[in-house]
């Protein structure tokens, strides 16, 4: 699906596309690559821009760049003044589809995901929700992606598993595309070519069906340490 919506007086453009991804329904893959990739792909840089000069170039231009995961899709999203996208787009297009990974940022990566997992996890409202989510979706990819655990796994993340999940995710068909603010419809569509140009021509697998159990119950979360009592209620 592509959608464009020109936006008069307005400079700026915003390009923003969502790829089906199935990782998780793998039980061979690591849960948690796909929220390490989409973190490390903005610190990739390039063949002819190291990442140090290429986040110094967005700051000065102003460019907002965001890619992350959800369970099923991965969602780019990035706004670049007209004035500069001829310069800038493609960067983020070469990202895309030749990124270098480093080892330096893959460890940074899993140390911020490795605290930000302790910290939630150490949350009594999380741990009411991790339990629910427990009891819905049963044991695997799908539940540990949501819960964050178990941090042995978050650790466990290579450069070949973040190279490997790049790859099958972002192709040139993806699930849907918008552009919005300055640009009208054909110039819109220029742009988002020259963003996906060297990806490759397949469609990236969506997310297929998923047995849960909404099954009426109560659950109990014990924590004798725990100073208030948290109730939550999903139906």
């Amino acid at each position: 699906a592509f959608m464009a919506i020109t936006e008069d007086g307005v400079r700026d453009i915003t390009i923003k596309i969502a790829w089906h991804s199935d990782w998780l329904q793998h039980s061979d893959n690591n849960p948690f690559v796909p929220f390490v990739g989409t973190n490390m792909l903005l610190t990739s840089g390039t063949t002819n821009l190291p990442v140090e000069e290429m986040m110094a170039l967005f700051e000065d231009k102003g460019v907002d760049a965001e890619v992350f995961a959800r369970a099923d899709h991965v969602l780019g999203e990035i706004e670049i003044s007209n004035r500069y996208i001829d310069d800038i787009l493609p960067i983020p297009a070469e990202m895309l589809a030749n990124p270098i990974y480093e080892q330096r940022w893959l460890d940074r990566n899993i140390a911020q995901l490795t605290s930000q997992s302790e910290q939630l996890n150490a949350q009594l409202d999380f741990q009411m929700w991790s339990a629910v989510r427990r009891a819905i979706l049963g044991p695997g990819n799908l539940l540990d992606h949501s819960n964050l655990t178990p941090i042995d796994q978050i650790k466990a993340v290579t450069l070949e598993e973040i190279e490997a999940w790049h790859n099958e995710t972002f192709t040139k068909r993806p699930a849907a595309i918008a552009v919005t603010g300055g640009a009208t419809q054909e110039q819109a569509g220029q742009l988002v070519d020259l963003l996906l140009a060297n990806l490759p021509e397949n469609e990236s697998a969506p997310f297929g069906e998923y047995a849960v159990e909404y099954i009426p119950g109560r659950y109990l979360l014990h924590a004798p340490e725990a100073e208030k009592t948290v109730f939550g209620m999903i139906g």
